[in-house]
């Protein structure tokens, strides 16, 4: 007889608190997801108007979109903002986690309250800060107005990220021995 026939398997017993974070979990990605499921279909409707379920199928307005060079050129521009906005807020990010990590309690202070400013204040308040400012420099509407916006509302979730990883290096192991 092999020691696996002798083994006695035994149930663990039901944990209450695994159950609920799995189910809280699932409700979270339905939450998410219901839509964007219910959302496609109906993308590909006939109808002038959003209806569920849809009442045909046709591939109308995608062409629509894909074949109005007005459309293209916004996509672009959203791409393009997009990229850079992700390459600035993740360059200066990591700079101002670093500084904020391996910094002085005064500076890390004052800075965490810099950087959580946008997310806190109403992206309202914001926006309209943003145009009076760049309507000074004479910037509104352009490409690095847009992407200097999207990275001040980008920038705290990068250096809390980062600061949070940066956090558990021991600072001595980047020094030369």
């Amino acid at each position: 007889m092999s020691n696996d026939e002798n083994t006695v398997r035994h149930r663990a017993p039901f944990d209450f608190g695994a159950f609920s974070l799995r189910a809280y979990v699932w409700l979270v990605v339905l939450f998410i997801m219901v839509p964007t499921l219910i959302i496609v279909p109906m993308s590909f409707s006939p109808a002038d108007f959003l209806e569920f379920p849809p009442s045909g199928f046709t591939l109308h307005w995608y062409q629509e979109f894909f074949g109005d060079p007005q459309w293209q050129k916004a996509a672009l521009l959203s791409l393009q903002v997009a990229a850079l906005t992700m390459v600035c807020s993740v360059v200066i990010g990591t700079m101002v986690s670093y500084a904020i990590v391996r910094g002085t309690e005064r500076f890390r202070s004052a800075t965490q309250l810099m950087v959580i400013g946008p997310v806190i204040a109403p992206h309202i308040a914001v926006a309209v800060a943003c145009y009076l400012f760049y309507q000074r420099l004479g910037v509104v509407g352009s490409l690095a107005g847009f992407v200097a916006a999207h990275t001040v509302l980008a920038l705290p979730f990068v250096v809390f990220t980062v600061s949070a990883a940066l956090s558990r290096v021991d600072p001595d192991s980047n020094r030369p021995p």
